[in-house]
């Protein structure tokens, strides 16, 4: 499986290196692009540049973002984009 994961802060930041780790880190995507870069050049994964960009990469999507605004945005934006089912 192929896991991307959006929000790269104080709690995301370690939660995606647990899933590199496991070998099911695919791709990041963060409102901070450079984070994101980091993160990609840290672990080996895409740094992907939209979410859109980031679903195309990935079997499934975790989000780890604390503002509820921003949450129902990065929702509405994976709406439009992901794949119904699984891929594997």
């Amino acid at each position: 499986m192929k896991v991307g994961f959006i929000g790269l802060g104080a709690m995301g930041l370690p939660m995606a290196r647990n899933l590199h780790k496991a070998g099911l880190l695919s791709a990041v995507y963060n409102r901070s692009p450079e984070k994101a870069r980091s993160v990609a050049a840290e672990t080996g994964c895409a740094a992907a540049d939209s979410i859109e960009a980031l679903v195309k990469l990935c079997d499934a999507v975790v989000l780890c973002v604390s503002a509820d605004a921003d949450v129902l945005h990065l929702v509405d934006a994976l709406a439009g984009s992901l794949r119904r089912g699984p891929r594997w």
